[in-house]
């Protein structure tokens, strides 16, 4: 199955709408149909006027990014002259870049006599124009289809241009002004939920493997496209295999050099099911109701296009960069770039909310499949359970009694 795909009504594209066969809403049907219900939807083509302006286009290449990133940077260093000394000495005009010996980055792998572990690649504070250099150095190996020894990547949550505790007039959207591209709720969204604004700039054949986020968000395409694989979070049992994974870093020694190092606090949000169109059934058995449920959905995103991504829904994202997005007349390697708008989920949602909430944090339990269950995980496994039944006892939802009566997963 496939997400549906809509499109905004607008004086502007009203005709062309309902002459292509889409279903066309206003913003107000968007959030209430869909938004509201935490229902994934396709926005088809709202930025594609925008797309159209050479002058939008070269704006939000890598280079025309790095280019507007430095002129913010130099005037927030004008109009901040304590800005290392309030920040202990840390310059917050640079990004974090992160390199790894494969174009997954993060991810959860098994290692025999270990276990499962959460596999964070290294990462580096630069100049974003230093880090467009490297990016579009790789960019033009990967497509002359050069085997490359390390890759490069914004790090974690990409360039990000406002954050919710950020109340300065300094805020990168606010100096981007007109150039920003705009939200599909338009009035209807109230501004005091939206959580951060962040820009990607992606290679060919990135991927993020499966994981969830605990806010709505808008990704919308700005260059390139992307392919997104989604599973809806409200199922029995564990299909996805959630827990909680020891993290490990890995750790750049020098170009090409890396070694595994363990680093950083659990993370749950990531699904270990390493294949989402070609599982390993015996390894996660669980996953089969997924896969003969039709509970995978696919998701294309062409330039334009922007996606309704529920709080909590798991999600892959493959990354894509066609042949011919180089632009002579840009002057920049073509990439794919992306933004990001993070908000809150409706309160109307109520207990709903918090239900989804209770269910992403009882679902920790590690599930394996029974044939190589490593100890740490199942010490996991019992300590999660232990916890759960405490919480369960206190609030009276079971009797102490029933809590000592039943065992721990074995």
């Amino acid at each position: 199955p496939t997400v549906k795909r809509v499109r905004i009504k607008s004086s502007a594209n009203f005709r062309r709408e309902c002459e292509a066969g889409i279903e066309v809403i206003t913003p107000e049907e968007l959030y209430v149909r869909y938004v509201a219900r935490s229902v994934p939807v396709v926005i088809e083509g709202f930025w594609e006027d925008y797309i159209k302006d050479p002058s939008f286009r070269k704006e939000w290449t890598s280079r025309g990014i790095a280019e507007r990133w430095e002129e913010y940077v130099d005037l927030w260093k004008e109009q901040n002259p304590n800005l290392w000394s309030d920040n202990d000495g840390i310059d917050p005009s640079v990004v974090q870049v992160q390199y790894n010996n494969d174009n997954l980055f993060q991810r959860i792998r098994h290692f025999s006599g270990e276990g499962y572990r959460f596999v964070f690649p290294d990462d580096e504070a630069m100049k974003f124009s230093e880090f467009v250099e490297l990016f579009e150095e790789q960019e033009r190996k990967l497509k002359s289809h050069e085997q490359l020894d390390e890759y490069v990547a914004l790090g974690t949550g990409g360039l990000s241009i406002f954050e919710r505790k950020d109340g300065t007039d300094l805020s990168f959207v606010r100096f981007l002004n007109d150039s920003l591209p705009p939200n599909p709720l338009g009035d209807v969204f109230d501004e005091s939920d939206l959580d951060r604004i962040n820009v990607w700039v992606q290679g060919r054949g990135k991927v993020s493997k499966l994981h969830q986020d605990m806010w709505d968000n808008f990704l919308g395409v700005l260059s390139g496209s992307k392919t997104l694989y989604l599973v809806d979070p409200n199922y029995d049992g564990n299909p996805l295999y959630s827990g909680v994974f020891p993290q490990w870093t890995n750790v750049r020694d020098g170009p090409g050099r890396y070694r595994l190092e363990e680093d950083g606090e659990p993370i749950r949000h990531f699904s270990p099911v390493d294949d989402v169109l070609a599982p390993d059934l015996d390894r996660f058995p669980e996953f089969r109701h997924v896969v003969e449920g039709n509970r995978l959905v696919r998701c294309d995103l062409a330039p334009g296009d922007i996606l309704f991504i529920p709080a909590f829904w798991w999600h892959e994202v493959h990354n894509h960069v066609p042949a011919g997005t180089y632009d002579e007349a840009l002057g920049s390697e073509g990439a794919n770039v992306a933004i990001n708008y993070w908000f809150d989920p409706h309160p109307a949602l109520g207990s709903l909310y918090e239900l989804q909430r209770d269910v992403f944090a009882e679902n920790m339990d590690w599930v394996e499949d029974g044939e190589e269950l490593e100890k740490e995980f199942e010490m996991v496994a019992r300590r999660n359970y232990e916890m759960r039944q405490r919480k369960l006892a206190e609030e009276g939802r079971i009797d102490a009694s029933a809590k000592d009566r039943h065992s721990a997963p074995n």
